[in-house]
Order: structure tokens, then sequence, then C-alpha cells
């Protein structure tokens, strides 16, 4: 019997359209998600939240040590550049 482990990934900027997208897709995909943003609390996050029923870590990058908590447990991370929505 072959277990396959799934594994946690940070999305740095994940609060935007882009990157509500990408959390859309990894949602069923991955073991846990962090979402690391200047704005991770904002109303649309919320809303992403309960509509896929996502328990989703949330790390503001407002300051340093935001980064490292979003970071450093995450095996993978991907940074969504700003998309101007």
């Amino acid at each position: 019997l072959v277990t396959i482990k799934k594994m946690s990934v940070a999305v740095l900027g994940g609060s935007n359209f882009v990157g509500r997208y990408l959390l859309r897709q990894l949602a069923g995909q991955k073991k846990a998600l962090v979402l690391g943003d200047m704005y991770p609390f904002r109303q649309s996050v919320y809303r992403l939240q309960e509509e896929l029923n996502l328990d989703l870590v949330k790390h503001s990058l407002f300051y340093p040590t935001g980064l490292k908590y979003s970071v450093g447990s995450s095996q993978e991370v991907v940074l969504v550049t700003h998309d101007y929505f």
C-alpha cells in the first residue's frame, strides 16, 4: 500500500482576484493552505472561505514576521503579483 502525503502551500499575495482563483483551485489538492498578504482579512477572503468551507491560515505581510510564519511551515510557496483589480 502506497500512501501519498499531501503537502501544504503558502500563497503570498493571495487575497487579490488571481490569488483567490488559485486558492480555489488548490483547495481540493492540498492538505493545508496558508495565505500571506498585506490585507489577508478582506471580506472577499472570508466569502471564499465560507463558499469552499476552507480552513485557511492567514498571515499579514505588513511585518516581516508574517512572511516568516507564512512560508515557515509550508513545503511549497507561490507568489502572486498585483493584478490591479
